[in-house]
């Protein structure tokens, strides 16, 4: 599944990449509410079926929507803007769920760029890459309300249930930071926004 904003121009080697894993039966993305063609380059892709957001609804509701238009036992995440993505890291990312030696994975991004790879050494729990069984993911309560902090409640309801959590390094992936998509100006704020969200949704998980 690929929860996409406005990555027309980067989407498409996902797709492509999910593509070329027989082991994977269906590729989902949900572009959520794009204003660029996100969605018609994706749909570029036969295997790809895509659900189109009206407007933005942030990333938790995409991937609860997604989650339950899936079929499959397991969910595999992929973020829209990665670079360097092969079949072998998504593999990677599915086997321990598939023989049971996790409950979750989570894909750390590794040699594929300075800010890249320091952005995940200071926080390698909020990468967007990850696998876990479907059922675990679409009962998450709070999942659509929550935008970015995404991470962070996938995180705590796996760990709330003794789940087992088993870090992936992918050598040789990134993704393109926001400054590199809309410019530093405008990619600093969305960058703050980011923030924001992710500790209101820690700050209400300590609530709660």
């Amino acid at each position: 599944m690929i929860p996409a904003y406005n990555e027309a121009t980067r989407i498409s080697h996902v797709v492509r990449a999910v593509a070329e894993c027989d082991f994977i039966s269906e590729i989902i993305v949900v572009d959520d509410g794009s204003e660029d063609h996100t969605a018609a380059v994706s749909a570029r892709c036969e295997r790809a079926h895509v659900l189109r957001f009206p407007t933005n609804r942030g990333k938790g509701a995409a991937v609860l929507a997604g989650s339950r238009l899936a079929s499959g036992e397991i969910c595999l995440l992929m973020d829209a803007d990665l670079t360097g993505i092969t079949p072998a890291h998504l593999r990677d990312l599915t086997t321990p769920i598939e023989t049971g030696k996790a409950d979750m994975t989570v894909g750390v991004l590794s040699g594929g760029g300075f800010w890249s790879d320091a952005g995940q050494g200071v926080s390698p729990a909020l990468s967007g890459q990850r696998a876990m069984r479907r059922e675990s993911l679409i009962k998450i309560d709070g999942l659509s309300e929550c935008r970015m902090g995404v991470e962070v409640l996938i995180n705590q309801a796996i760990r709330a249930e003794g789940g087992q959590i088993l870090r992936i390094s992918l050598e040789g992936v990134h993704h393109t930071l926001k400054e590199q998509k809309m410019g530093w100006r405008r990619g600093l704020r969305a960058r703050g926004r980011m923030y924001r969200e992710i500790g209101q949704t820690i700050l209400k998980l300590r609530r709660t």
